[in-house]
């Protein structure tokens, strides 16, 4: 374990014979172009892009808290740090602040991880937090595969209508097998929509009430089983070598009444499967298979809204787009009890369109969602529709016409189109920058 701290007298004990004058000479010549290369530096610098992680001694700061930006908070800045095996291997502690110039807020967190078994794939997790997060969100429990700066969701800078959060959190993770991470989760979490005077119409055996401020506490297990990743480990932790796909996630959660002040009852199930695979001269195809049922008389800060990535009344003239995200749907536009939604893509490369060096990757993609609500009648002063019908839009991206940059164009079909034929258009920038 302390190999790395060893001198060269306790080295001398376990050799079989001394080192000779051409072997020392190496050990030289290695170290000498290491440092006149700065090996170490580049890889620290290369480790933390990958991780979203700097190192410094037994500090690891979190490179993703520094800056962001969403319509609600306006630019965020913050910091974030968690400390490393090098203070203890067993525990890290850390935690992050940060401030919204546009709401005016300081959201913060503190929090613990308890390391269960050396490698790591025991531990227990618990903390507080002090956040936002959007309205009616589909989030699974279980934290992305990579932390990398490279996996930015763009959809995020488009956000706009949120929740205020005050949460306090246990989680048990257990990788039962290398590639099926699992979480059993416990917290009780307080929200409060923001920006608009939503009221939910809460019947109680003393009458009627407009309630917004909802109390719940839930439990539950998420699963993630990714079966063909592949994994290093090492002084910096487990971390992903290979990210694959299929990827299946599935989460229940229980909404538990009358426990820490718990008000709701409830039943969850959400689901996902990705899948990406390779044919020759057609590029990549890739497509994502989603959905979630939530049964129980709950506000909007407990059901969903549909993934969509278009700002409501506001026309910036340069929008980004996400991934597996609606690009004509307007943020909260719809919400459900009950919804699904499947997008397809197929990326094309650099073999349909090149000019010379001019070789962009083009991008079909195809989208659609369905969903339902139970007793509407319940969510007062927020406008929205619902998703019987059926959504549908379709669109083409020429990607990385110079670096990663590109351009989208989208169109919203179907039985939900806009009065207006121009305003069913989107036109976004994309980045792809997705190295890792």
């Amino acid at each position: 374990d302390n190999a790395g701290k060893q001198n060269e007298e306790f080295w001398n004990e376990y050799r079989v014979a001394p080192l000779d004058s051409k072997e020392l000479k190496t050990y030289h010549v290695i170290d000498s172009i290491g440092k006149e290369e700065k090996f170490e530096q580049k890889l620290a610098a290369l480790s933390a892009f990958v991780n979203g992680r700097w190192r410094y001694k037994w500090i690891d700061f979190d490179l993703n808290r520094i800056m962001s930006f969403n319509i609600y908070e306006g630019f965020r800045l913050g910091v974030g740090a968690h400390t490393n095996y090098k203070l203890l291997d067993w525990l890290s502690v850390g935690g992050y602040v940060a401030y919204g110039f546009k709401d005016q807020r300081f959201k913060y967190n503190y929090e613990a991880d308890i390391f269960l078994d050396k490698a790591g794939r025991f531990s227990l997790n618990g903390g507080y937090v002090f956040d936002i997060e959007q309205t009616g969100s589909q989030q699974f429990n279980l934290n992305n595969r990579s932390r990398s700066l490279f996996r930015i969701d763009y959809r995020n800078l488009n956000q706009q209508q949120f929740d205020e959060v005050s949460k306090v959190y246990f989680n048990l993770n257990w990788n039962i097998f290398p590639n099926l991470h699992s979480r059993l989760f416990v917290n009780r979490q307080n929200r409060l929509v923001k920006e608009i005077d939503y009221r939910f119409v809460e019947s109680t055996n003393d009458g009627v009430y407009l309630v917004n401020g909802f109390n719940t506490t839930q439990v539950g297990v998420a699963l993630r089983w990714a079966p063909n990743d592949k994994y290093m480990e090492g002084p910096f932790g487990r971390r992903p070598i290979d990210l694959s796909y299929p990827v299946y996630k599935i989460q229940y959660t229980r909404g538990v009444p009358d426990v820490w002040g718990s008000n709701y009852e409830f039943d969850k199930i959400d689901v996902a499967i990705e899948y990406r695979f390779k044919t020759k001269r057609f590029g990549e195809s890739k497509f994502e298979l989603a959905g979630g049922y939530v049964h129980g008389e709950l506000p909007y800060s407990l059901i969903y809204t549909s993934v969509a990535n278009r700002p409501v009344n506001v026309n910036w003239p340069v929008q980004p787009a996400g991934m597996y995200a609606f690009e004509t749907m307007f943020n909260n536009e719809f919400i459900s009890n009950a919804w699904a939604h499947f997008v397809f893509r197929q990326n094309f490369k650099g073999y349909l369109f090149k000019i010379g060096k001019f070789n962009p990757h083009v991008e079909w993609m195809f989208g659609a969602t369905f969903g339902s609500l139970n007793n509407p009648e319940q969510h007062q002063n927020v406008e929205f529709k619902t998703l019987e019908k059926g959504y549908y839009e379709t669109g083409i991206e020429f990607n990385k016409i110079y670096q990663g940059l590109g351009v989208g164009f989208y169109y919203r079909m179907g039985p939900y189109q806009l009065p207006k034929q121009i305003d069913n258009f989107s036109i976004k920038f994309t980045a792809r920058l997705d190295f890792f």
